[in-house]
């Protein structure tokens, strides 16, 4: 980074943010490009959708005629299964042809497999059509196989949640596919209460199915109402106000009804027969045991208690025919036994049972036909609602492509103009920035030249303008003549410098520098240099002058302070050095006068030392002696005290392990004390 040019630096910060707006323009078209994929995906799997969903239709169709057929032992219906056998066998072609384009199976290999499965179950329907016709097949068996169809086809539709890539696709494929699963449970319930009503007969099998139904039916329509919008909600609402869907209510009551008229009929049953009213009566007659009656009168108040009841519920002229036969009945057999008399029990008793018999086989109010056009319209509602569902899907996902599809070419649009713009600004504003950098740098250069005497004159380039490069070059060039003139008028001054310190230098003292520089650092040395002159002119002719009174014999002769001062460093040591000469050449004079004198002095004294020196070393020498014995005698005390201090540590030893021996003892002894005084409250409790 530090070797790039100012010029590449600056198209570098420049190109990185268009690199930055170039990546996030390129990620949200390429989000814009994905998206669309998905959209067409989507797309694709609900044409995919459709296909399913008509031949799911046509096999529901086919399953309800069937069961049909086979209920009636094939007479009815037969023509209408066979076309719709062939209609059916048309929308399975049409599907297979469409799964040979559909490109998705190819990258889903769960689909692949379902599919597969699909195809298997096809075939086996396609061979168990014929016994169908023949009558030669079971119609649970028959039935169970279309159920398994069915259930494979709407497993279809549940994929349709994975390809939905958006909130509103989600919602709507979970409406689409929560309406599919009600056309199913639809069909199913139209077949079982279309039977129930047929056969006027229903078992619990039959009740568990038909319950279960409809909770099927109404959780997946809550689950589309939880999703619709409310514009959609409304009119899902309107729909469902038809008189068809209240039809279907109605005549699903009367299945509920059935339900609780059996549980009051089975009361009726248990209290009226074995065990109940009729043999308690007989007993009675027999025994005429009191306690009897009054169990004749407990059945009695239960079977009333039932019809009641039963009467508060919706019944026809006919239940109510038979309700008061069963109650004349049991206030027959009330009666007599309250009178003791015998009545004739057989002809009572085959009406009564023949009456709670009819009641529970017969289901009134049920309508067949009625519930098989009210189912028709209900189903039909539902596949309008469907197909409208898909519409508005397909709408959305085209709308939402095409839009995608705007988006796509004005983004790329937009990026391309705002790359070429931004490249063309950088040119220009990178070329004028060079410019302005090499105007600036030979200005730069030139002055650098001339700074270090490498030109002796100076050429600046002239940069006009007001950005900060003009501005610069501008003030750098007015500074550089500033400079220039300095450099010019202090070039004088070294001069004038060189000249008098060369004067100087000969051993003139009387010359000083007399220009004044531009400078203020040369300036303070121009004036350094004019003082040293002066003052070590001044410093010369003081030691001339003493030296002068020396080679005159004037060895008195003092500098006074006006002399002296500044007599420092080496000044001062000549000085002091000349003064110092002036004391040594008198001092040598008068030593000269002196010698004689004192050496005699000095050789008598040397003879009396001598004599000193030897008396004071032989008394050294005892001196010596006496402290080599002294040395000795200190030394054998100094062995004494040493065995003293090894006697005393061992009896130390002594000391510390006897001290040991007795603080364990002083333990065993106070855990002895402990346990005998335990042992002493142990006693004490006792």
């Amino acid at each position: 980074m530090n070797n790039l040019k100012l010029r590449n630096k600056i198209l570098l910060i420049l190109v990185l943010p268009i690199l930055a707006i170039f990546m996030l323009s390129s990620v949200l078209i390429f989000e814009k490009i994905e998206k669309k994929s998905n959209m067409n995906k989507t797309s694709s799997y609900i044409d995919f959708t459709v296909k399913i969903s008509k031949v799911l239709t046509a096999f529901q169709k086919e399953r309800e005629l069937s069961i049909l057929y086979l209920n009636s032992y094939g007479k009815i219906k037969k023509d209408e299964l066979e076309k719709e056998i062939i209609n059916s066998n048309q929308e399975s072609k049409e599907l297979n042809q469409f799964i040979e384009s559909f490109d998705l199976i190819k990258k889903d290999n769960n689909l692949l497999e379902k599919i597969d499965k699909l195809k298997k179950s096809f075939i086996k329907l396609d061979e168990i059509r014929k016994n169908i016709i023949d009558l030669r097949v079971d119609i649970k068996e028959i039935e169970n196989l279309y159920n398994e169809i069915n259930a494979n086809l709407i497993s279809f539709f549940d994929d349709l949640l994975i390809y939905s890539n958006s909130k509103e696709l989600s919602k709507s494929s979970l409406i689409y596919v929560s309406i599919i699963n009600v056309i199913e449970k639809a069909y199913n319930e139209k077949i079982l209460v279309k039977s129930i009503f047929e056969h006027n007969f229903m078992s619990n099998s039959n009740y568990n199915n038909f319950i279960s139904l409809i909770v099927f039916q109404d959780s997946y329509l809550e689950v589309m109402k939880k999703n619709l919008s409310n514009e959609q909600l409304e009119d899902l609402k309107k729909q469902l106000e038809d008189n068809s869907f209240k039809d279907i209510e109605k005549l699903r009551s009367i299945i509920f009804l059935k339900i609780e008229k059996e549980n009051l009929l089975s009361q009726i049953k248990e209290a009226f027969g074995y065990g109940g009213l009729i043999h308690l009566y007989k007993n009675y007659v027999l025994t005429k045991d009191e306690n009897l009656l009054n169990k004749i009168q407990k059945s009695h108040t239960k079977i009333l208690r039932a019809i009641k009841d039963y009467k508060k519920l919706e019944f026809s002229k006919e239940e109510e025919e038979l309700l008061n036969n069963i109650q004349l009945a049991i206030d027959t057999y009330m009666a007599a036994a309250y009178n003791s008399e015998r009545i004739d029990e057989t002809q009572l008793d085959s009406k009564t049972l023949q009456a709670i018999d009819t009641l529970s086989k017969n289901i009134y109010g049920a309508n067949s036909k009625k519930w098989e056009e009210s189912s028709a319209l209900k189903i039909t509602i539902f596949e309008n609602i469907k197909d409208k569902m898909v519409e508005d899907m397909l709408l959305y996902i085209n709308t939402n492509v095409k839009t995608l599809d705007n988006q796509i070419v004005l983004f790329s649009l937009f990026l391309i103009v705002l790359i070429i713009l931004i490249f063309a600004v950088i040119i220009l504003m990178t070329s004028k920035v060079s410019k302005s950098i090499k105007k600036f740098e030979n200005n730069l250069t030139q002055f650098f030249s001339y700074s270090m005497r490498e030109k002796d004159e100076i050429y600046l380039d002239r940069l006009e303008g007001k950005d900060e490069f003009a501005l610069m070059t501008k003030n750098m060039n007015t500074q550089v003549e500033k400079i220039e003139k300095i450099i010019e008028n202090d070039k004088k001054v070294i001069l004038e410098i060189t000249d008098i310190m060369e004067k100087v230098n000969n051993g003139f003292f009387e010359y000083s520098i007399k220009t004044k520089a531009s400078t203020k650092e040369l300036q303070t040395l121009v004036e350094i240099i004019n003082k040293m002159i002066d003052r070590t002119r001044l410093k010369i002719d003081s030691l001339n002058m003493l030296l002068n009174s020396y080679t005159q014999g004037d060895y008195k002769f003092k500098l006074d302070e006006q002399h002296t001062r500044g007599m420092y460093g080496d000044f001062g040591i000549l000085c002091n050095s000349t003064v110092l000469l002036g004391q040594s050449s008198s001092e040598l004079i008068a030593m000269i006068t002196n010698a004689g004198v004192e050496l005699e002095k000095n050789t008598k004294i040397l003879t009396s030392s001598s004599n000193e020196l030897a008396v004071l070393s032989s008394e050294q020498a005892n001196s010596l002696k006496q402290s080599s014995v002294a040395l000795e005698q200190i030394t054998a005390n100094i062995k004494n005290n040493n065995e003293n201090m090894g006697q005393m540590l061992k009896i130390s030893d002594e000391l510390n392990s006897s001290a040991i021996e007795g603080n364990k003892s002083a333990n065993q002894t106070f855990v002895s004390m402990d346990e005998i005084s335990k042992k002493v409250n142990a006693i004490n409790e006792a």
